[in-house]
């Protein structure tokens, strides 16, 4: 037993020797080539295997290798890659220069490839996390503002709801001017009210058709693509942890509310106080002039507004190791209305993005966003609060005891109380929004990748309304009592295949890519009602709806039902590049195949043609580090509606109504061509200048066309029409 035990230990000292026999430990130091200084936090890897090192605050590294080396690759933001061979080396040091390519700003949306700024041959804006965040912004949106030329943002007046984004012109008469966007890839439906600033790491934007043409028919009102962040530009072992609370505070315009006159021409009682009729409304004055004082005045709309306050709470925590980098974010943030009855908004987000390095060819990235928000949907009554008598008392309580008299306006028998309004009604709404993308990137060759993606975009959206019974801000006898719910949910896939070819041929630089995308949109939405409710007390339910005498059924309305889907196939080939860094090209060529066009017409084609000359790299100007001409025409286009190429025919109570609208099977995507020339200049190593003339022909505009009797229809939806615009 002992020799079989002194055996074993043997063996197993054995394998620890073979093992250790079998690596080896490089060391060496790494310094920067302009100064020699000692440069810390430097990747060192070993090339095709997780194994990996960082330079300490010398400079200093070791890592173990396999005793018949490899190649070990060298790293740093804003620094030139190093691969060196190991050989028979022991000791490796290192000398790295400054990487201006990597320096330079690079735009990856509306082409081919990566491609620097200085060579683009069409207009494109873009704003940094730097940039954006000069002045607080409650979502991506609304940092927008001042910070893009050619850009109109108009902020929403509802809390929670992302602003109106317009560039450059509208191109269309009939449907929104609002932009495509994508974030981290991946198409977005609606708009950027829950894609929150502190996640944002840059935005590129595609002003016009000529730059969006690679988006096809979903780009005629531009495209702004937003990268979050997710740690792989930071330093391999790094961590950061970043928590923000922000509070804000923003008042009414008193300036903007109309100034009230401080006198009437109603009768007065012997104390000077307005003469009331049985209507409760004044009695006028015989002499029907404006010359009596009202008893009192009071400014309603500074009782009832007490300002926004919008509060923010965030953390995030972004963290790098040798292949994996991720970004973990948290943010609630709180929208008050202004009135201290009304709830506001409330919205909760959680992202997550996260990339992985496998080997040395493979990349696998993910991006996931759950957002949720909460709406009190109710109104907050600014134009009955300007017309309101100055004298009313809007707190006094009604004659049956309860809070706030629902009539205190004797100038109408519209001017109903708003804190009774608000009081008594119930209006809130939900929406539950996931949003996830995986990307896959692979090295195929030298200058050649392929990439795939998938991902899907759901949200459900629901609200619940409700009024109870006795309501009296309203004409007629009380009110009967009603609630109602409404609901819908969608479902968008995108699905994505690009192969892309970078490569240099001597004094000839390419970019291209062959591109693929599916795209399946499914929706479904429904809402009932109910009126003449049973017992008070807010019993906000649809067992609280009574039935009717005459054929005792309940009263309740099933509304409206609809079910949608939209497929689309698109397909994109796309060359750019440059003669001796200097004679600037770019020709793309996309193909939409998308369900809403008419049956006739359902594939569609686009276009792009660019040219660039980069003045200065043919003649020197003192002075100028930069000076560029572009000339690009392209087009762009909008999709129709779900229903616009359909024949319309209402369904009621189980009986099919005649026919409205008129099919179009020949209905195609408004399209935009646009011809754009910009002058691009940097000069004195300060400053930058940018001139760009845009015209816009915005054809076949989507129109209802009222139909002859004979057709048997009254409207059938047409590409009708062009609007032109022009933009300096």
């Amino acid at each position: 037993m002992k020799n079989y035990l002194l055996a074993t230990v043997l063996m197993c000292l054995a394998v620890v020797n073979l093992a250790f026999a079998q690596s080896r430990t490089i060391t060496g130091s790494v310094t920067g080539a302009e100064d020699g200084e000692p440069l810390p936090a430097v990747s060192v890897q070993l090339k095709g295997t997780t194994t990996g090192a960082v330079t300490d605050f010398n400079g200093k590294y070791s890592i173990t290798v396999p005793q018949d080396g490899g190649v070990l690759v060298f790293s740093f933001i804003g620094l030139t890659t190093q691969e060196v061979t190991i050989g028979n080396q022991s000791v490796i040091d290192v000398q790295m220069s400054e990487n201006l390519q990597e320096l330079e700003e690079i735009i990856v949306t509306g082409v081919a490839a990566a491609t620097p700024a200085k060579k683009l041959t069409f207009s494109v804006g873009s704003a940094d996390e730097r940039v954006l965040q000069q002045a607080p912004a409650s979502d991506a949106g609304s940092a927008l503002v001042g910070k893009v030329a050619g850009v109109r943002v108009q902020p929403s007046n509802v809390p929670g709801s992302g602003p109106a984004i317009q560039l450059r012109g509208a191109t269309s008469l009939r449907g929104g001017s609002g932009p495509l966007i994508v974030v981290d890839g991946m198409l977005i439906e609606g708009t950027l009210a829950n894609i929150n600033l502190q996640d944002v790491e840059r935005m590129e934007v595609l002003k016009g058709a000529s730059a969006a043409t690679l988006f096809g028919s979903r780009a005629a009102n531009g495209v702004i693509q937003i990268f979050t962040k997710r740690g792989d530009k930071m330093q391999v072992g790094t961590t950061n942890i970043m928590i923000r609370n922000e509070v804000g505070f923003e008042g009414y315009y008193a300036s903007r509310a109309p100034e009230k006159s401080r006198h009437h021409s109603f009768a007065l009682n012997p104390d000077g106080s307005i003469q009331v009729g049985s209507n409760g409304l004044g009695v006028p004055d015989p002499v029907a002039i404006a010359r009596n004082p009202f008893p009192s005045f009071t400014d309603h709309l500074d009782d009832f507004f007490g300002g926004t306050t919008r509060m923010t709470n965030y953390a995030r925590i972004v963290t790098r190791g040798a292949n994996t980098n991720y970004m973990v974010s948290f943010e609630h943030q709180r929208e008050q209305a202004g009135v201290e009855l009304h709830d506001g908004n409330r919205r909760y987000n959680l992202r997550f993005n996260q990339d992985t390095r496998i080997g040395s060819r493979f990349t696998l990235s993910t991006s996931m966003l759950y957002a949720r928000s909460i709406n009190d949907d109710r109104s907050r009554y600014l134009f009955q609060l300007t017309m309101m008598d100055p004298s009313a008392n809007l707190t006094a309580p009604n004659p049956n005891g309860e809070p706030f008299l629902a009539m205190p306006n004797k100038f109408s028998n519209q001017g109903w109380n708003p804190f009774y309004q608000l009081t008594n009604n119930k209006d809130n709404s939900y929406r539950d929004r996931f949003v996830a993308n995986v990307n896959g990137k692979v090295d195929l060759a030298p200058g050649l990748t392929a990439e795939t993606s998938f991902g899907i975009d759901t949200w459900q959206n629901s609200s619940r309304s409700f009024q109870e019974i006795g309501y009296l801000a309203r004409e007629g006898t009380p009110g009967v009592g009603s609630l109602g719910r409404d609901w819908s949910t969608t479902l968008a896939i995108v699905a994505t295949g690009k192969l892309t070819y970078v490569k240099r041929f001597g004094d000839l630089n390419i970019r291209s890519n062959f591109f693929f995308q599916y795209e399946d949109r499914n929706n479904e939405s429904f809402n009932v009602s109910g009126t003449n409710l049973g017992v008070r007390g807010g019993f906000d339910n649809f067992n609280n709806v009574t039935t009717s005498e005459n054929d005792n059924r309940p009263f309740l309305n099933a509304g409206s039902a609809n079910t949608s889907q939209i497929r689309a196939d698109n397909f994109s080939l796309a060359v750019g590049g440059d003669y001796k860094d200097r004679y600037l090209f770019d020709l793309v060529g996309r193909r939409d195949g998308v369900s809403l066009f008419g049956p006739e017409v359902r594939w569609q084609n686009f276009f792009r043609a660019s040219a660039g000359w980069r003045i200065s790299e043919d003649f020197t100007i003192p002075g100028f580090q930069e000076l560029k001409l572009t000339a690009s025409v392209g087009t762009a286009g909008g999709r129709p509606g779900f229903n616009d190429r359909l024949e319309i025919a209402t369904l009621t109570n189980g009986n099919l109504n005649f026919p409205t609208q008129l099919a179009n099977p020949f209905l195609g995507p408004n399209i935009t061509t646009e011809s754009e020339f910009t002058l691009n200049a940097e000069f004195l190593d300060k400053w930058t200048f940018l001139a760009s003339y845009s015209f816009q022909e915005n054809a076949d505009q989507l129109l209802a066309v009222p139909l002859s009797a004979i057709t048997g229809r009254t409207s059938q939806i047409q590409n009708a029409g062009t609007l032109e615009t022009n933009t300096i």
